[in-house]
């Protein structure tokens, strides 16, 4: 049989292990295989002798087919790993795409992007939507609310990772921006170059009550009182009469302050047209990568680590849990 063919019937034969047996139980005899996964015998046949040299299963004549491990090495079949995303930002999923799969390719592992089609991302039918990918690894983008889902998919065998914190559910291993201490930086940054008028832009539904937003109001009301800091949401008709009116009078106690990656392709056009020095007046959080490019204007670098590199961070942790089996530690790190 082609391989192509035969590594579906691969793959789903080690979820089929790792969901419902344990190591030492007796798994199902071949013409059972064929019949479970509609196969010929001839393929679950392949599908066994791969499993036996990828030390998954043992078959002996007497004992029958035997699981003798259920994590595979992936020597036989390389793992299906899914950067499931809950964003229909392209650009944010993307960056994260190639930071994941840039440690991934050292052992010619690959993720691909899943975009989550699940209405309901609390409840447990989400847990039993993630088991369904048929996945050997999680890479989770933007699921903040969903412990119960992914203590399912944990009880499953299926190891997760998220790169938003999920409070509830400790044990769940997280990579994620520390939104206060590069907040502050920010803030430190404003006052060191005494700015007097700060714009803040984004996409945020919580705007002003973000906590990008709060604690750089905060930090900075502490560093520099009296200056004048306002909040624009970009999902808002008003927004871009809002930008025109600031920037028609920027000056160089002027700043604006772009939360999040969005929000960068929204500003730097201004500060083409208007030709305004964007190292004096322009703060970026992130971007998708370490510096942001905008025809026109300077690379930049945001004063938080870019989305590529938490999913550099992400790929890395992946590989070790696939590689040895357990996750490294800490299992939750703000960087």
């Amino acid at each position: 049989m082609p391989k192509r063919a035969l590594l579906p019937l691969l793959q789903s034969m080690q979820q089929d292990i790792r969901l419902n047996y344990a190591v030492g139980d007796r798994y199902r005899p071949i013409r059972q295989i064929a019949q479970h996964f509609n196969v010929s015998q001839q393929t679950a046949q392949k599908a066994v002798h791969k499993l036996v040299d990828n030390k998954m299963l043992v078959a002996r004549a007497k004992s029958g087919i035997r699981v003798a491990a259920i994590e595979s090495n992936w020597q036989s079949v390389k793992p299906r790993v899914v950067l499931l995303s809950n964003s229909t930002d392209p650009r944010l999923n993307r960056a994260f795409l190639l930071g994941i799969n840039e440690p991934l390719a050292r052992v010619d592992f690959t993720a691909s992007l899943v975009f989550c089609t699940h209405l309901d991302t609390l409840g447990l039918s989400f847990g039993e939507y993630l088991v369904d990918l048929k996945a050997d690894a999680v890479a989770a983008l933007y699921f903040p609310q969903s412990a119960l889902p992914f203590f399912y998919a944990e009880t499953k065998h299926l190891p997760v990772i998220s790169a938003t914190p999920v409070p509830s559910l400790p044990t769940l291993p997280c990579i994620h921006t520390n939104n206060t201490r590069h907040a502050h930086e920010a803030a430190v940054l404003a006052q060191q170059r005494k700015y007097r008028q700060v714009l803040l832009v984004s996409y945020f539904e919580d705007g002003p009550n973000h906590v990008r937003a709060r604690e750089f109001r905060h930090q900075l009301a502490r560093l520099q009182p009296g200056t004048s800091v306002t909040y624009t949401c970009l999902a808002r008709p008003d927004s871009i009469v809002r930008l025109h009116q600031f920037f028609s009078s920027f000056d160089r106690d002027s700043v604006v302050f772009a939360l999040d990656n969005a929000a960068n392709y929204v500003v730097a056009p201004y500060f083409v047209s208007h030709q305004i020095d964007p190292t004096r007046g322009f703060l970026l959080f992130n971007s998708e990568d370490d510096e942001f490019s905008f025809p026109g204007l300077p690379p930049l670098a945001g004063v938080a680590p870019s989305l590529r590199s938490i999913g550099r961070k992400l790929g890395e942790r992946l590989l070790t849990r696939l590689c040895s089996g357990e996750w490294p530690s800490p299992l939750v790190e703000a960087v």
